[in-house]
């Protein structure tokens, strides 16, 4: 199977037109055929409770591990990816409202470069990914609308 995307932006900035990537011209990305589509609302009743939600472990639908991921949220949120392949590791990324997320791999790196280039790491797989409403100060209910997609 095939899963075709487009890739593209444009912004003018100080009067200078910037664009990268093809509107018109779909990349391609082979896929085993099996995925994961769950949508999901976390609610922040006082705008500052931070409610969080586990949108995908590894097995959920059927897939242990993915090849692509997309994400996108109506509101600001935190996205958590663990992987607990013997003491637990976390990445987290802040991903403004509207604003899609891909990740082309599963793995998640543990460690940090060194100033000579090299990388002290050790790569796992995620096995657990967890959203956080991240509206924060707001006096009303803020729900932000997710949507996490995965495919193997």
């Amino acid at each position: 199977m095939t899963l075709a995307y487009f890739s593209s932006l444009e912004t003018v900035i100080n009067n200078a037109q910037i664009s990268a990537g093809q509107r018109n011209v779909s990349n391609s990305i082979s896929i085993g055929g099996q995925k994961v589509d769950v949508s999901d609302a976390i609610v922040n009743a006082s705008g500052d409770d931070f409610n969080s939600q586990v949108l995908w472990t590894s097995g959920d639908g059927g897939l242990a591990t993915f090849d692509i991921l997309w994400f996108e949220s109506d509101q600001p949120v935190i996205l958590e990816f663990r992987n607990s392949n013997g003491s637990p590791a976390f990445a987290i990324i802040s991903v403004p409202a509207n604003t899609p997320l891909v990740l082309g791999a599963d793995d998640l790196v543990v460690g940090q470069l060194g100033a000579d280039g090299s990388a002290t790491a050790v790569a796992d797989v995620i096995d657990r990914i967890t959203v956080k409403n991240n509206v924060t100060g707001a006096s009303t209910t803020v729900t932000a609308n997710v949507r996490l997609l995965l495919f193997d």
